[in-house]
Parts: structure tokens; sequence; C-alpha cells
């Protein structure tokens, strides 16, 4: 308001947005200020300090205007930013600059840990296919041994069958040779 006031344009009609965040605004004002009187000036410049700790407080801003007194040793103090905007800016860029190596480095681990859990599920997809193969091989031989046994067993059943009927016509033959034997006794 005091700046306002000396320069004749208040402070919020400097800036769009927060007049405290528009360094070009408040350095603006500051310059002003001083140009137009180096009392208001110092004053003005001192409480618009960039560091908070480095503001007066409002008993020093009265003191100064009732007594004119100076608020800053060795009179007016134009605080140039410029210096220091360029090191916040280039400590921005710094860090901008580590986060997006970082974000990069997290990307590359990101797609090699995809890369290790595809192989993994290639290689269990693998072990799954190999297990499947191995159940299907065991599979066909217990069928292709069953299919033996009841080979073998239907064989065995022909070759008893065999001997049943072979010991039924021996038997029926010796049957016959017993009857024509009587019917030969009994002609005789």
């Amino acid at each position: 308001m005091l700046g306002g006031a000396v320069t004749g344009k208040l402070a919020e009609a400097r800036s769009t947005g927060v007049f405290a965040l528009d360094p070009r605004a408040v350095k603006a004002l500051v310059d002003e200020t001083n140009t137009a009187s180096s009392t208001f000036g110092e004053i003005v410049t001192a409480m618009l300090a960039k560091n908070p700790s480095a503001r007066i407080a409002a008993q020093d801003v009265e003191r100064a205007l009732a007594t004119g007194a100076s608020v800053v040793a060795g009179g007016a103090a134009i605080i140039e930013e410029d210096e220091e905007d360029e090191a916040i800016a280039a400590a921005t860029e710094q860090r901008r600059a580590a986060e997006v190596k970082a974000a990069e480095e997290r990307r590359q681990r990101l797609a090699a840990e995809a890369k290790t859990a595809e192989a993994e599920r290639k290689l269990r997809a693998a072990e799954a296919t190999a297990a499947e193969e191995k159940k299907q091989r065991e599979a066909a031989a217990a069928a292709e041994a069953e299919q033996r046994r009841r080979a073998a067993a239907a064989a065995k059943a022909a070759e008893e069958k065999k001997q049943r009927e072979a010991a039924a016509a021996a038997e029926a033959e010796q049957r016959r040779r017993a009857a024509a034997a009587a019917k030969a006794t009994e002609e005789k």
C-alpha cells in the first residue's frame, strides 16, 4: 500500500496473479518507489525483501514513518534478485533433470522387471506344457499297456477255449470209440 501511495499505482494493479509471487512486479514497485523517494523506497524495499526473515516488522515501519529513521543500515537498499532468480532457476533445472533421469531409470527398471516377469511366465508355461505332454505320454503308455494286457488276456482265453474244445473233442472221440468197441463186442 505504501509503495502504491508513493508511485500512484496500487500493487494489485501491477500483477494479474498474486503480487508477492510475481518477482518482476515486486522489483518494478521497489524501483519506482526508490526513484520517487529514497526514504519510502528504503521502507518498501525492506518490507518486500524476498527472504521473509529479512523483512522489517510493522513496528519498524511505524517508527521509520514517524521518525524518519533509516530501516536499513547504510541507507536505501535496492534488492537485486536477478542473481538469486538465476540460481533458483538453475537449481530448479537441475532438480528437473534429476527427476527426468530418475523417471527414466524407473522406467528402465520397470521394463526390466516386466521382461523378467515375461520370461518367468514363459518358463512356467513351458513347464506346464512339458508336464501336460508327460501326462499325455504316460496316459498313452498306460492305454497301450492296457491294450496289450487285454490282447494277452484274449489270446489266453482263446487258447484255453481251444484246449477245452480239443479236450471235449478227444473225450467225444474216446466215447465214440468206446461205444463202437462195445457195439463190436456185442455183435460178436
